[in-house]
């Protein structure tokens, strides 16, 4: 009889797994995707000390995020051109991030030739670039995210005179999100341009195509060490789907 509880369990869980990861692959198309995405949860609040020291030194700055949302942000006089509403409760949604770390240089706050990529090629391209600088500091315990549209304004619409130069008269400077838009039958994710004088205008863009003007960001956050439930998730999910 234990038996039998275990294995009904087990498929149970199976099939629920099955249907979380279903809804991941619907963007993702490789092992190292799934594993982008892993990444993006596998985070903590607050960066130590060993970690803020190694960022500053490189020439990172870092900023604490508050708890407004978008609706909120805008709502108090924050400047946005636009602010569609992509709706799954996204203008009322606040950033799960407390800190992050950026270089406000803006030929470093983007991962080097990122655009004219897809969302899913950014997403590895992020994922790989975090892989990099781990190696490159020597520090273990911090990783780089696609940033959901709140993450953004909490960035740039918070800390004006720390991204200051990150907010020109370039109006080419476009980021594609982690944020599900509901918009027409094919998936789109907000797209965030940073504007002249620190100006937000937080559209759409499909997930599918790259685009010469959309660039993948560096969002440097403080990083768990890899879970293997996570890592085993990813396997079982390859192996038994066929992905490469």
């Amino acid at each position: 009889m234990t038996g039998k509880v275990e294995q009904l369990t087990r498929e149970i869980a199976r099939a629920s797994l099955e249907i979380a990861l279903n809804s991941i692959a619907e963007r993702t198309t490789t092992e190292k995707s799934l594993k982008a995405v892993n990444e993006q949860f596998n985070i903590r609040s607050y960066f130590t000390g060993r970690e803020k020291a190694a960022l500053t030194r490189d020439g990172a700055v870092v900023l604490s995020l508050g708890r407004e949302t978008l609706r909120e942000l805008r709502k108090a006089g924050r400047p946005f051109l636009h602010l569609f509403d992509g709706g799954e409760n996204m203008l009322d949604t606040p950033t799960r991030l407390r800190e992050v770390a950026l270089y406000v240089d803006p030929l470093r706050f983007f991962v080097s030739n990122s655009s004219w990529k897809n969302w899913d090629r950014q997403l590895c391209e992020i994922y790989e670039d975090g892989i990099e600088l781990r190696r490159r500091l020597n520090i273990p315990t911090i990783t780089q995210i696609m940033p959901e549209a709140i993450d953004l304004a909490q960035i740039i619409l918070q800390h004006p005179e720390e991204v200051k130069h990150l907010t020109s008269d370039d109006s080419d400077r476009q980021i594609r999100t982690a944020t599900s838009m509901k918009t027409g039958s094919d998936t789109y994710v907000a797209r965030v341009s940073i504007l002249s004088g620190g100006m937000l205008d937080i559209t759409s863009c499909n997930v599918k195509h790259g685009n010469p003007y959309i660039w993948a960001p560096r969002i440097i956050v403080p990083r768990n060490h890899p879970r293997e439930v996570g890592n085993s998730l990813i396997l079982w999910y390859t192996q038994s789907h066929g992905r490469n």
